[in-house]
């Protein structure tokens, strides 16, 4: 049995969204994301911030011609862009990327569909960048976009390192987000790459340079079921706003970089299914008080979202009709004054 036909919530896909189709086939309340790999050398991932010299609204149009099948597919329900980029970065750089995110995540809406923007590597970005992107991140949770982020934690480390800076990372980004006054409670976050992974290194400083992988978790510090009972720590203990988690990975595309992490066809992809269909059997019961109070909630919050788009819109329409009113005066007056100068100019013949 493949893991998507479980009762897992969220499932991501790289470069096949058949797999999606078939997920929500089986299983319709699945939260589905999409990926195309993306790249210009065929060797490493695209980075947006490689273009920060050019337009953001161009770039945010060149993503969005390459991602726009997948985005547009009926079955995904949000759409990952760049993957890992780099953000430790200069605040000019990185006001650039916020502008770049923005036109991006202005073309989905254009086009009625949602994006899982930044999808940062396990460890970054350093906490200065958060406010930063804060003006980007308010148009995500406005507009219904939702975060992404990687987390993996080390099989030996304990402590702050790893559930602070690693693991439950995405606390931290809420709590700077939030200072930097975003409604960090409507944000949704997705971990779109998780795991316990034995090659992250233990540092006090720890940067994306020392994240490199180097081999895989599955080298013998970790069992079956030991791996389960982490993943089960984190999903007890990980803030109400991530909607899910993707463990990395289930499939591979042959590379020994990343085979190396492939868990499918092992012992423990067995687990994860009889742990997500134990899970999706639990959660069936008779609607409470409670759920439907929550429920009301939720389609109050959605209604003052869409209430909040369309406010803006009609901002930008009104603003747009000011524009092309003023324009039209000034081609009136401009008729007016050369209808006058004809008339002068015929009288003197």
């Amino acid at each position: 049995m493949a893991l998507h036909t479980t009762g897992a919530t969220i499932i991501k896909s790289v470069n096949d969204v058949s797999i999606l189709s078939d997920a929500k086939e089986r299983n319709p309340q699945i939260i589905t994301i999409a990926r195309k790999w993306l790249s210009t050398d065929g060797a490493s991932d695209w980075d947006p911030m490689g273009h920060a010299h050019e337009s953001p609204q161009a770039i945010a149009e060149m993503a969005w011609d390459w991602v726009s099948d997948y985005a547009l597919h009926p079955f995904v329900d949000y759409c990952e862009i760049e993957n890992e980029p780099f953000l430790n970065r200069s605040e000019i750089e990185l006001n650039w990327y916020a502008a770049y995110l923005k036109h991006l995540m202005s073309l989905f809406n254009r086009n009625g569909v949602k994006a899982c923007i930044i999808n940062a590597s396990t460890g970054t970005p350093e906490p200065y960048v958060w406010p930063l992107l804060a003006d980007a991140i308010k148009m995500a949770v406005r507009d219904r976009h939702i975060l992404g982020l990687h987390e993996y934690a080390h099989p030996r480390i304990s402590g702050s390192f790893t559930s602070d800076w690693l693991w439950y990372r995405h606390k931290a980004a809420l709590n700077h987000l939030a200072a930097a006054g975003v409604d960090a409670q409507r944000l949704r976050i997705a971990i779109t790459e998780f795991g316990v992974d034995g090659t992250i290194q233990e540092h006090p400083q720890f940067t994306i340079d020392q994240a490199q992988k180097r081999g895989s978790y599955r080298d013998g510090v970790l069992s079956d079921a030991e791996y389960i009972q982490r993943l089960k720590k984190f999903d007890q203990n990980a803030a109400p706003q991530v909607i899910g988690a993707c463990v990395y990975t289930v499939g591979s595309n042959g590379s020994p970089r990343w085979d190396a992490f492939n868990i499918a066809g092992t012992s423990l992809a067995a687990r994860f299914v009889d742990l997500a269909n134990s899970a999706s059997q639990s959660q069936v019961r008779t609607p409470s008080k409670n759920d439907v109070t929550t429920e009301r909630r939720l389609l109050t919050e959605a209604a003052a979202d869409e209430i909040d788009r369309l406010l803006v819109e009609n901002e930008q329409l009104a603003a747009r009709k000011r524009e092309l009113e003023k324009q039209h005066s000034a081609m009136l007056n401009r008729a007016l004054r050369a209808e006058a100068r004809v008339r002068e100019l015929e009288g003197s013949l």
